[in-house]
């Protein structure tokens, strides 16, 4: 399955290195790009206005500052986006189970490498056929 992938990261410098990684696992047909939650909300409130959406994975770095990612993960929880994976991404890996738990899928802890993507992407497919 091809994935049209939004990351969300306030970190620039995360924001290329997951960006470069997830181009080169061939799983990633298009991939939109956000710094923070304003940035993201304006990308799907365009897609879902223009009926193009398309985004069907949507990676969140939770440890973001201003709104964090459980904080976006809850609104965009008030959005109706069916069939949306959501893959939590930080440092701290106690955010796992309180993610798991608010509806994202899977959980990345930084720093992770191409390995732990490809086995995410692959689990989050798998899922997805049924």
């Amino acid at each position: 399955m091809k994935f049209n992938a939004l990351l969300i990261d306030d970190n620039q410098m995360s924001l290329k290195s997951i960006r470069d990684m997830l181009d080169s696992t061939g799983s990633i047909e298009k991939i939109f790009v956000a710094n923070n939650y304003f940035e993201a909300i304006k990308i799907i409130k365009y897609e879902l206005e223009n009926n193009v959406f398309s985004i069907n994975l949507i990676f969140i770095d939770f440890d973001m500052s201003i709104i964090d990612g459980f904080e976006m993960l809850k609104n965009l929880q008030s959005i109706d986006l069916n069939d949306i994976f959501v893959v939590a991404i930080s440092t701290n890996i106690q955010n796992k189970k309180i993610s798991l738990q608010h509806g994202a899928a899977e959980f990345l802890h930084k720093p992770f490498g191409l390995d732990e993507l490809q086995k995410v992407l692959d689990k989050i497919s798998e899922i997805s056929v049924y």
